[in-house]
């Protein structure tokens, strides 16, 4: 029973990474928008 909860655990705290990773990248992606659209 116990594996079942680690495994549980484990799956929650990767995809709390996952979109944390993704929230980074579309920050750093609408950066790089803004960069280029006022470079214009």
């Amino acid at each position: 029973m116990e594996e079942v909860e680690k495994c549980k655990e484990s799956a929650l705290e990767r995809k709390k990474s996952l979109e944390e990773e993704k929230e980074k990248f579309q920050k750093a992606a609408y950066t790089v928008l803004d960069m280029l659209n006022s470079g214009e």
